[in-house]
């Protein structure tokens, strides 16, 4: 029997590698401008417009506490599929390194106490867990849970 393996689109930020769920990835645009939202939470970088619809753009460095360093000019935004009721959003990265295809034995999965008060709480939210593959570790998030984690901070 084949062991089930999952696809995830990577990518880096502040050197690090993250991976989403490739079936929750809508496209990653390299061309694209973001208008600023004057008094918007931090974790909010701005609006973009990708063929008539209207996207909130997420700084993920914000979101996951990543020390701001100096950005290379190579960003990508990563567009998400909407879920009913959900507002169009994407992701900003430093760079995209492709899709790679993960046996689901080789993830190790979190697992916490949501009922703990913690700083680290929206991190922890949104990360799923933990993958190594052959010369680096691959931390998972969870995409659906990007929107909820800005409305809770």
């Amino acid at each position: 029997m084949k062991e089930k393996r999952i696809q995830f689109c990577t990518f880096t930020i502040g050197g690090h590698l993250f991976g989403v769920d490739i079936h929750d990835v809508r496209e990653i645009k390299d061309d694209f401008s973001i208008t600023p939202v004057h008094h918007a939470p931090k974790e909010i970088k701005g609006l973009t417009n990708i063929r008539g619809q209207v996207y909130l753009a997420l700084n993920l460095r914000v979101i996951l506490q990543i020390r701001d360093i100096k950005e290379k000019g190579e960003n990508r935004l990563i567009l998400f599929k909407p879920k009913i009721g959900q507002d169009l959003f994407g992701i900003l990265v430093d760079t995209h390194k492709g899709v790679v295809h993960v046996p689901e034995t080789h993830i190790e999965y979190h697992q916490f106490d949501q009922s703990i008060p913690s700083e680290m709480s929206m991190k922890r939210a949104i990360t799923v867990g933990v993958c190594k593959l052959q010369f680096e570790l691959l931390t998972i998030l969870n995409a659906k849970n990007l929107l909820v984690s800005i409305q809770q901070g």
